[in-house]
Formats: structure tokens, C-alpha cells, sequence
């Protein structure tokens, strides 16, 4: 187990518990501000220990237990991403799906509109917001 890993995870994952426990829906909805803070200070953070975990030769892979605790972090974020949208998601996301969509965008609000189909996409190809 990487100690430093180990407490960022553990960081991030608290960080999102105390998020969605504490969350109040958005005034005027959408939030995007919001949620794309929700993206970049948790879901792409937490993907990025996805990924080190995956591709670095120096780590050990993921115990079961923290991969578990990731992966509720990663659906933990989304759910705070959709609802700044004034939407509910119930999905589970499996880690290596959103490491995926994310290396194949390049963009976490890409990643987190194709996960989560939120907001609605209009042309079906990229984001409804420039």
C-alpha cells in the first residue's frame, strides 16, 4: 500500500461523503460553476489515483478495500456533478468505465456528461457547452 496514495484517497473520499451529505440543490439551476468544481477538485483528482494505480510501476495495484472506497468517491462526485443540474442519478460507475471515457475524451466534463448524461447532449457527439 503507497501511504500518500492511501490518505489522498482517503481525503478525496471523505471530502465527497461530507459533500453529498451536506449538499443544497442550486438556487438557479444549473450550477455549472459548481459542478464543474465538483469535477476538478474531486472526480478528476480521484480518477487520476485510477489511473497512477494502473500505469505506475512503482505503486502496488489497489487493495480491494480501497478500491472499493475509489470507486464510491468516483460515483460520489458524479452524483454531486448531476445535482447541479437538478439531477438524480442511481447508477454505479465502475473506476476503470470513467478512466476510460476520460483517456478517450481528454476532458472530465466530456467524461462526466457521457457517465452520467448530464447535461442532455444535443448532437450526440460533444458538449452542449462550447
Amino acid at each position: 500500500m503507497d501511504d500518500d496514495r492511501h490518505e489522498r484517497l482517503q481525503t478525496l473520499a471523505r471530502r465527497a461523503r461530507n459533500e453529498r451529505d451536506a449538499f443544497d440543490p442550486p438556487v438557479r439551476p444549473p450550477d455549472e460553476h459548481r459542478a464543474q468544481s465538483y469535477l476538478t477538485e474531486g472526480f478528476g483528482p480521484a480518477l487520476a489515483i485510477y489511473i497512477e494505480s494502473r500505469t505506475a510501476k512503482t505503486q502496488p495495484p489497489l487493495s480491494p478495500d480501497e478500491h472499493s472506497t475509489l470507486e464510491t468517491a468516483i460515483n460520489d462526485w458524479l452524483w454531486l456533478y448531476a445535482r447541479c443540474y437538478e439531477t438524480r442519478i442511481e447508477s454505479v460507475i465502475p473506476a476503470r468505465t470513467a478512466a476510460t471515457a476520460l483517456i478517450e475524451t481528454g476532458s472530465l466534463l466530456d467524461t462526466a456528461q457521457l457517465l452520467t448524461h448530464v447535461p442532455q447532449r444535443t448532437d450526440g457527439r460533444g458538449s452542449t457547452n462550447g
